[in-house]
């Protein structure tokens, strides 16, 4: 069985948190600043992060707080590293106009929004949203089986759902990871379908953004602090 992301990247790279030069847990992200001025995030959602791991160093793959504490760890040591393939906002850059059965899990709703204008029919999974969009979780399989077209959020890659969710897409089908809690690796392509992998890269040494995380903001608090941009698979061009 394929190992999981995070376990990957772990196995990988292990994990010291002697180069966490700065951390703050807020209310919706985990923002990490590395001893190199490198910043990444992770979305906390509704779960509870344990910050013993920066202590510790020790973390367990199936506490979905040290998980979390780890994507942005990752996030932050290789976002700068890998070279992007372009930047900007997804809709902007995919346009999605060759798609007939489109997925979305997790609920962007800007994302929604524009495809609504458009006129384009998509399916959205989230199981935090009310949004009229929503279709009953327990479709997902099914209409992931049909896909030709996954929008997928990062924080299945924390949440331990990105294995099973990706296992259920057909041959042929096109998976977008979408959010700040990326992962900007080109490892990520080892994983079934996926195609593009859009991230955020803030400024070294960005204090601001920890400050704004501290204080409880979202991806909306800190958006104007970042750069959209993304990893295409070898064989995949937007």
């Amino acid at each position: 069985m394929q190992t999981e992301p995070i376990g990957f990247f772990y196995g990988s790279d292990g994990f010291d948190p002697n180069r966490v030069a700065r951390y703050e847990i807020g209310e919706k992200y985990i923002g990490i600043m590395l001893d190199n001025g490198n910043i990444g995030v992770c979305a906390i959602l509704e779960h509870k992060v344990q910050s013993s791991i920066l202590i510790s160093g020790e973390p367990n793959l199936a506490s979905m707080g040290h998980r979390i504490v780890l994507n942005a760890y990752y996030n932050a040591l290789y976002n700068y590293t890998e070279k992007a393939d372009g930047a900007g906002d997804i809709f902007d850059s995919t346009g999605f106009s060759g798609y007939r059965n489109i997925v979305m899990i997790g609920g962007f709703a800007s994302l929604i929004d524009k495809f609504s204008a458009r006129g384009t029919d998509i399916r959205v999974f989230d199981r935090l949203s009310d949004s009229e969009f929503m279709v009953p979780m327990r479709r997902q399989p099914e209409m992931l089986g049909m896909a030709d077209c996954v929008i997928l959020t990062g924080t299945t890659i924390n949440n331990n759902t990105f294995t099973e969710i990706v296992s259920h897409t057909p041959d042929g089908c096109d998976i977008f990871l979408l959010g700040p809690s990326n992962i900007l690796h080109r490892d990520m392509f080892r994983y079934r379908n996926i195609k593009v992998v859009f991230g955020s890269r803030f400024r070294q040494w960005d204090e601001e953004v920890l400050d704004l995380i501290k204080k409880g903001h979202g991806t909306k608090g800190f958006l104007k602090n970042l750069n959209k941009v993304y990893i295409s698979a070898p064989d995949f061009t937007l």
